[in-house]
């Protein structure tokens, strides 16, 4: 299946966009905004979802939850290198 120079910028945009998506689920309106949505457990969520997304045959749906999960991930490990790093819960 070849990829387009559009589908990697499809893709690019849905994980910029599901890397901003914790901090507007939970604002980062103080040191201790880290809650749910930027916890140990959601994060063990997301690599269980991804775990099920990449047994799926290949599709553009695929790609772009792949993307999203990808860039919420990041998210959540970028997070995790700061010193308060993330919640359990």
């Amino acid at each position: 299946m070849p990829v387009s120079g559009l589908r990697i910028l499809r893709s690019a945009c849905l994980g910029a966009l599901a890397a901003a998506l914790p901090d507007f689920l939970e604002p980062a309106d103080s040191s201790h905004h880290r809650r749910f949505f930027h916890s140990v457990i959601a994060l063990c969520g997301l690599g269980w979802m991804a775990s099920r997304v990449v047994r799926m045959p290949p599709s553009e749906f695929r790609s772009d939850l792949l993307a999203l999960l990808a860039g919420y991930g990041s998210h959540l490990a970028a997070d995790a290198l700061t010193p308060r790093s993330l919640p359990l819960c």
